[in-house]
């Protein structure tokens, strides 16, 4: 599955995603041109910023400020240095 929207603000995006294993698992495997690997379930967080030091260390301190559990967390940056 693909499809193009206005994810992010962008004048156009890219999504991906598909389907794993027997029990038909769905995962969003791409967002713009990063490969990511998200199960689409509960309430997703996505962002994009420039990457540079203490950006992680920011958002958890500002996630958990407001009683934001982070279960997972997932980092991913394009040759530009735009993370994801």
């Amino acid at each position: 599955m693909a499809s193009r929207g206005g994810l992010f603000r962008r004048a156009e995006n890219f999504r991906g995603g598909s389907v794993f294993g027997a029990k038909s698992l769905p995962r969003i495997v791409r967002i713009h041109s990063q490969p990511v690997e998200i199960v689409p379930e509960g309430v997703l967080f996505l962002m994009s910023n420039k990457d540079r030091p203490g950006m992680v260390g920011y958002v958890g301190a500002l996630m958990g400020r407001y009683n934001v559990n982070i279960a997972s967390m997932s980092l991913s940056r394009d040759a530009a240095g735009v993370a994801l």
